[in-house]
């Protein structure tokens, strides 16, 4: 009889996304580290590019592949979908801590810094526009309007989830159309 639980617990696709959600969490740390090299760094541009467009949908059909094949490709489209959502709400949960932490400890003042570089190219445009957009952000930083720490980590959820919510059905469709192509 324990047997069959774990088997049936294995081929859950709240486990499975859970478990490989992970290595996504893992991938989107080193994504947004990339990030917020990029503007010092043309190698951290390129490496969150690649990472962006190429490793995590390729993880994501990677991790939905697999479990396609474990099932004998007997896995509807709805339990790929939903592994892969799970898979982005843990890997993005792990992101959001780890974003959090860096803007309250590593570095607090991520959020100024980032805005007063925007603030600046804003005004290196010359535009009467552009001025106006820097005159804006810098009273922003001002009047302490910036984001906190803590909304940028659950908007982080968000955004992921729900973006990863359409990549999944996207990789998940993929999946279920190549094992198709090949039989």
């Amino acid at each position: 009889m324990n047997s069959v639980r774990e088997s049936v617990r294995d081929k859950s696709p709240y486990k499975r996304g859970a478990d490989d959600g992970i290595w996504m969490g893992l991938v989107l740390i080193v994504l947004f580290l990339a990030v917020t090299q990029s503007l010092h760094s043309v190698l951290a541009s390129w490496l969150s590019w690649g990472i962006a467009l190429g490793g995590v949908p390729g993880l994501t059909y990677f991790f939905l592949k697999r479990s396609y094949d474990k099932d004998n490709g007997l896995t509807y489209f709805s339990s790929l979908w939903m592994q892969g959502i799970a898979f982005f709400f843990c890997g993005t949960l792990l992101l959001a801590l780890f974003v959090y932490l860096y803007m309250r400890v590593i570095n607090p003042t991520f959020m100024i810094t980032q805005l007063s570089e925007i603030a600046d190219l804003y005004k290196a445009t010359g535009t009467a526009n552009g001025i106006q957009i820097s005159d804006t952000i810098h009273a922003m930083i001002e009047q302490n309007l910036v984001p906190s720490a803590i909304s940028i980590g659950i908007e982080t959820i968000w955004v992921g989830v729900f973006t990863g919510s359409l990549l999944s059905a996207l990789m998940a469709l993929l999946v279920r159309a190549r094992k198709k192509q090949l039989t």
